[in-house]
Formats: structure tokens, sequence, C-alpha cells
């Protein structure tokens, strides 16, 4: 760089010329990237030779020659191993190892994780099945578990803290993890204690007042309020009018009991029937109703687990008491299932007894197929000789309409390529971790009756190559599937 004025050589950095002071015209420089300095492109790299290319197999992962390092860092590709290849880049990057050293590593590699990944997603879909069919069975104890909860609060807002401590405890004993119900027990329990205790002395009209609201509460039909009230009066004074007092306290406690028979808390019934007999043993309607309860809640209790136990119970209390809550229809349900559970195990004679016993209770045409089905099969099982259908078997929904009762149904019939019957087939219905099999009758039919879920179930066939179904099951509702052979 030179003056313009006096041509004096200069070093680029003046604002003057120090020889003649005129002021010097520096021209535009490029901003650099950085402030700090200015990069200068890159030398031209000479072409190198391409190297002669090796077998993947023949490569040490570990290994990278020198001249390939720098191919990696002119590429800006990192490291090489796990990068994906651009396929716009020239041949020569791949040539020089790119692609050979992926190559045994993308393989067996990663085969092996995708293997792995979908044996996890088999595990978690049934981890996922168990779970929700758990769900199922609990929630009608959660929600019980809450209104229990529920009313303990209104006991809590009446003062009425004993009472509120019963359902509290009550709620625990159906769901034990409740800390809501475990906190509001604990206040409950600390407010009883801090109400004071009557005694005689000093309050000499007092068990006359709580016999007196006692009384009155029993006689609106108030029983928990009548056993709170009564209960107090105990406590006051166990002496005063002790025969009157537990003659009420037994009646209380036993229309307790009824009332909570006929919501279905079978449990709290049958305690609150103890109560009543703690009081008055030699009671016979008492223990009559506790028998009765006792029965019902037990064949509920083994409902879909042990049939011949849920006969037991549900036949002895037919004996007692036919009319008692749905006792005669659960009892006929109960024999149906029973046959079709020991149809699946090929216990055809049990099968009739079990059929013969429903059809006492009520008789249905599609109950007599079954019976004399099993019968004809009880005569002469079936040989193993039979040739089995090869084709498969495409389930189709034919159609949904409405049935009496409050049940749902799920029916349908089983043919082969021919259209023909294909008697003694095995047909599960199932739901989550839930199932149960049935047998096709001569005529190919199937039925599962008394479903009282409204959830999805899925229909198939058991040991032959089937596409199952879904069906969406309502109440008061019958679903018709049918299968038929392809080849």
């Amino acid at each position: 760089m030179i003056c313009d004025k006096c041509g004096l050589p200069l070093l680029g950095t003046e604002s003057f010329c120090p020889q003649c002071g005129a002021a010097v015209k520096k021209p535009p420089r490029p901003v650099p990237a950085t402030p700090a300095r200015h990069v200068e492109p890159p030398p031209p790299v000479a072409p190198q030779p391409e190297p002669t290319v090796v077998e993947a197999e023949s490569i040490p992962i570990v290994a990278t020659p020198d001249d390939e390092i720098v191919d990696l860092a002119e590429d800006d590709v990192g490291f090489g191993l796990a990068q994906p290849l651009d396929p716009a880049e020239p041949a020569t990057k791949a040539s020089r190892g790119h692609t050979t050293v992926f190559a045994p590593i993308a393989g067996p590699m990663g085969l092996g994780m995708l293997a792995g990944c979908l044996v996890f997603v088999i595990i978690g879909l049934a981890l996922l099945g168990i779970w929700q069919g758990r769900n199922l069975r609990l929630q009608r104890q959660a929600d019980a578990a809450a209104e229990h909860y529920a009313q303990g609060i209104d006991y809590m807002d009446q003062g009425n803290y004993e009472l509120a401590i019963a359902e509290f405890e009550y709620a625990l004993r159906l769901r034990p993890t409740y800390p809501d119900a475990e906190r509001k027990l604990k206040e409950a329990e600390a407010k009883a204690k801090q109400q004071p205790t009557p005694t005689v002395v000093g309050a000499v009209g007092e068990p006359s007042a709580l016999l007196a609201d006692g009384r009155i509460a029993y006689e609106r039909g108030a029983w928990s309020e009548a056993i709170l009230k009564l209960a107090a009066l105990q406590a006051a004074d166990a002496a005063y009018e002790q025969a009157t007092v537990r003659r009420l306290l037994v009646g209380a406690y036993t229309n307790e009991g009824l009332r909570l028979v006929n919501e279905g808390s079978m449990e709290e019934a049958i305690r609150r029937f103890d109560q009543a007999l703690a009081l008055e043993p030699g009671n016979t309607d008492v223990q009559v109703q506790r028998r009765l309860a006792a029965l019902y809640q037990s064949g509920l209790g083994a409902w879909e687990a042990d049939w011949q136990e849920v006969i037991n119970s549900l036949s002895a209390l037919y004996a007692l008491k036919p009319d008692y809550k749905d006792t005669a229809q659960r009892l006929q349900r109960a024999y149906v299932l029973a046959g079709d559970s020991a149809g699946t195990q090929s216990n055809w004679c049990d099968a009739v007894t079990y059929y013969k016993a429903a059809l006492i209770m009520s008789s249905t045409p599609e109950l007599a197929a079954k019976r004399d089905e099993a019968a004809s099969l009880c005569a002469a099982p079936p040989t193993s000789g039979t040739p089995a259908p090869s084709g498969t078997f495409i389930g189709v929904m034919v159609k949904q309409e409405p049935v009496q009762g409050t049940f749902g149904k799920v029916h349908g019939t089983v043919t082969d390529a021919q259209g023909q019957p294909v008697a003694g087939a095995a047909v599960k219905l199932s739901a989550y971790d839930w199932s149960v099999t049935t047998n096709t009758d001569g005529s190919g039919y199937y039925v599962f009756e008394a479903l009282d879920k409204e959830i999805t179930f899925a229909v198939t066939l058991v040991g032959l190559p089937a596409q199952p179904v879904d069906v969406q099951v309502t109440l008061s509702t019958a679903s018709m599937v049918n299968f038929q052979e392809k080849r």
C-alpha cells in the first residue's frame, strides 16, 4: 500500500501519511467469520492414490488408517461408525472404508436389538393385559370403599365420630392403600377421644334422653342413628333400661344388616348380624339371616373359580329361601357354566348332569340342545380319527339383537368349507386375563350366556386355525359371530 499523494510506501495501519500528512484511503476488507482473526481458506490437497479395498470382516473395528482419519475430519462425519452415509457423496468415500466398517456392525447387532425389542413389546403387552384384568376386578371394590369413605365424611360433619370411625375402617378393609381414609380415621379417633365421657353422676337425665332419641330413630327406620344413640347409652350407663336397650339394639343391628343385604354389601351385613348375635346369641331369626348372607357371599366368592363350590353354596341357599335376592337365577347360570366347563374338559357325562339340573330350574331350547349333545358324546365319545378341517376359519360378526334379561350373550355357528356344521369345536371367549371355553354341539352351534360386563371380548377357536373377532358386549343384547372355513 502507498500514499496516493506522495507515493510513500505504507504499512496499512496509518490513518495519515507520515511524510506529507495526507489522509490515507484504506480499501474495504471482508468481515471475518470470527472477530478475533481472519480465517484463510485451506490450501488445496493433492489427490491421494486410492487404497486397495479390503473385505469388511478383515478390518478390526478399532483400527483406522491415518488417511481415513484425515478423511473423516475433512468430511465432518464424526466417528464414522454410527454416521449414515449420504447417497450423494462420491463413491471414493465409500471405497475408503465408510461402508465396509459400518456393515458388519449394523447387521448382527441391529437384528439382535430388533429381536430384543420385539420380545420386550410382547412381554409388555401380556403384562398390560394382566394389569387391566386385575383393575377390572378391583374397580367395584374401590367404588364401594369410596362410598363408605363419603358416608364417614357425612358422619364427621354431624359429629357422629364413632360411626365415622366404623365407615373409615371398612373403607380401608376394602382398599388398604387409601391415604384419605387413613387420615380421616385418625382425625375421627382424635375427636372421639376429645368428647367428654358421660357419667351417671351429674347427668341423671342424659340416659333417658339418649334412650328417647334412640327410640325415635328406631321408629323412623334410621338404623345407623339408632345404633349410635343406643350404643352411647350403653357406654354412659350399661345398667339403664338394660333389657329395652338390648332389644332395640338387636333390632337395629338386624335391620341395618338387612338393608346392607339389599344393597349387596354382604360382608358388612354379616358384621351387623354378628353384632346382633353378640347381644342375643339365641335369636334364631338373626341366625337365619346371617346364614343366608354367608351362603350367598360364599357362592359369589367362588364364582368362575370353583363351580362346584358355587353350586354347593347357592343350592343350600336355594333350599332355605328360593327367592333370596337373585339366588335362583345365579344357581341356574352356575349349572349351565359348570356344564360348559365340564364339556371343555371332555367330561361329557358330568356336563349332562349339570345341564339337567339347569333345565329343571329353567328350560330353553338352546339348553336342551346342549344336554342332548352332551348325552350323545357321553354315550359315544368322539374318537381321535376324525379328520380335522385343513383351512382357516374366518370369524364374522353377523348381527346384534335385543334379548330378554339383564345379561349379554355371544353365540353363533362353526361350519366347514362346504357349509357343514363342525361339532365339538372348542370356542373361546376372552377379555384381558379372563377366558372361558365351550364346545359346539351337533349342529355346530355355540353360546356364551350370562355376560354381565359391557366390555370388548375376543371370540376365537381353540385347536383350529382361526381369525378372531372382537365383540363389544352390551347388556340385554345377543351378538352372533359365525366362523366358516376358508381354503
